[in-house]
């Protein structure tokens, strides 16, 4: 049914009323459909953001699964290495182990060589102290014998420079008495 107006007639009031109630309803049936397309839109930006990000995390875990993987493999060659280590410790401790004994049966030989050796340089100082003892006797003797000689040598030094100044003086008078002759 088609309402038209007419200015002849007066509008009805219900018809009116319900004009404006459907008015009403489409205006708000609008205000709800902008509402929900603006909500739409802003949950179709966060779809496409958490896409971008979901994108980003299966990038990560594609690069963690291969550093995952490289690491495995790494895991695995240091336990290899780690094993090789450990068997070689093994020998070397092995190794160590003789070498110790050897080393013990060297250090008790050279302990009793050292012990005879010490022995050897006891006796050698003994016999030095003795020689010691005896050269400083002689030394004692032969200071003696150099003092004496000393004061030997000083009376003989002072009984010659007294008779050189004896014959000094007995030149000298006879270089004036000539001096005097030939002056004359």
């Amino acid at each position: 049914m088609v309402l038209a107006w007419r200015p002849d007639k007066k509008p009805n009031t219900e018809l009116l009323a319900l004009g404006y109630w459907i008015l009403a309803e489409c205006e708000s049936n609008i205000a709800e459909l902008e509402n929900m397309t603006m909500r739409l839109e802003e949950e179709q930006k966060r779809a496409s953001t958490l896409s971008t990000v979901n994108g980003m995390l299966r990038d990560q875990m594609d690069q963690a699964q291969v550093q995952n993987k490289f690491l495995a493999s790494e895991n695995a060659k240091l336990h290899d290495e780690l094993l090789e280590m450990q068997h070689s410790c093994d020998r070397r401790a092995a190794q160590w182990q003789e070498d110790e004994a050897s080393m013990n049966e060297l250090m008790s030989k050279q302990h009793d060589r050292l012990i005879g050796l010490w022995k050897e340089v006891s006796s050698v100082r003994r016999q030095t102290a003795e020689l010691k003892i005896g050269l400083q006797d002689h030394i004692n003797e032969s200071k003696s014998e150099i003092g004496q000689a000393m004061r030997s040598c000083s009376l003989a030094g002072e009984k010659l420079t007294n008779r050189l100044k004896g014959q000094i003086e007995n030149l000298k008078v006879s270089w004036s008495l000539s001096k005097k002759d030939l002056a004359c």
